[in-house]
């Protein structure tokens, strides 16, 4: 009998491209398999800080934000991540927008850390 493997954690990664200051851009994500996700990171491509950005972020039809949500929150790296526990169905639609409110024209990276189910 083979021996069973444990798969550790998963990231997906998408990207906002040239998201000039005052606009707003979404992102889907969908996976053929269920999924733990575990955190969401912004980052932006030029290494700065969050000032002023917001975000939304929806499961299927239930948006786990009230509104906009400032992106700072969510965290960049896993020390400094806000821990989400949202279960994702294959399949389900997540869906980020961001709204560029930095002063300047960015990319912003929007990752999913998942554990399999």
């Amino acid at each position: 009998m083979p021996e069973e493997t444990r798969l550790g954690k998963v990231i997906a990664t998408k990207s906002l491209e040239n998201l000039t200051d005052g606009s707003t851009d979404s992102e889907k994500f969908s996976f053929k398999r269920d999924y733990h996700v575990d955190a969401i990171l912004f980052n932006r491509d030029d290494g700065q800080p969050w000032t002023g950005s917001t975000c939304t972020i929806q499961v299927g039809r239930t948006y786990i934000t009230e509104g906009s949500t400032p992106v700072s929150v969510f965290g960049t790296d896993w020390l400094t991540h806000l821990p989400v526990d949202i279960d994702l169905p294959a399949q389900e639609e997540v869906k980020v927008a961001v709204t560029n409110n930095e002063g300047t024209t960015i990319t912003v990276y929007i990752t999913l850390v998942m554990t399999p189910k």
